[in-house]
């Protein structure tokens, strides 16, 4: 398995910026929008992600909406690999599938559309910040619907304090979840 480097670690931290009580009180919102101008940064994040994730032999990515499209975007590039979106609601037409469900700050929706998603077998689900996990569990149980089993999941960084990693795990029953930056 491909790793980060301390000095790799280091400097991508030097991107990450914290803003105490955003969107709400208590929250301490991990913005990367720093990280996506420094092109060296979305190398190693890329490639890191891409390496680990290869081997597992999926299909396609899904990229959660909004954050989550530009790490699926790189994804798919770099893996030749097609990419869905899982959007908030309003945002597609069509016959869609439909998720609720609940945010360290409130209440979610996403959708899909059922045609396109019903094409995969083995999708990464891919988003910029693993915090609650409450996303990508979303979206897994969406797919469980359909009859699709989620390959892995592909996030930018974790918050380890939350224990997302360990819900994921009992929620969905998959342990292939990648995370570049630890904060």
């Amino acid at each position: 398995m491909n790793i980060i480097t301390p000095q790799q670690n280091e400097y991508l931290q030097q991107f990450v910026e914290t803003y105490p009580n955003f969107p709400g009180p208590g929250i301490d919102f991990k913005d990367l929008s720093l990280l996506y101008t420094d092109n060296p940064a979305i190398s190693i994040i890329t490639m890191y992600l891409a390496e680990n994730i290869s081997p597992l032999k999926p299909d396609c990515i899904i990229g959660c909406d909004a954050r989550g499209f530009i790490l699926g975007t790189l994804l798919s590039r770099c893996m030749g690999l097609p990419l869905v979106l899982a959007r908030k609601p309003g945002k597609l037409p069509g016959e869609l599938i439909t998720k609720k469900y609940g945010l360290e700050y409130g209440n979610a929706e996403l959708q899909m559309h059922k045609h396109i998603i019903s094409r995969y077998k083995s999708p990464v689900i891919a988003d910029d910040v693993l915090a609650t996990g409450g996303t990508v569990i979303a979206v897994t149980n969406m797919l469980e619907e359909l009859g699709i089993l989620v390959n892995s999941f592909a996030f930018v960084s974790e918050i380890k304090g939350l224990n997302a990693r360990q819900r994921i795990i009992e929620s969905c029953g998959i342990d292939k979840i990648f995370s570049v930056i630890n904060s």
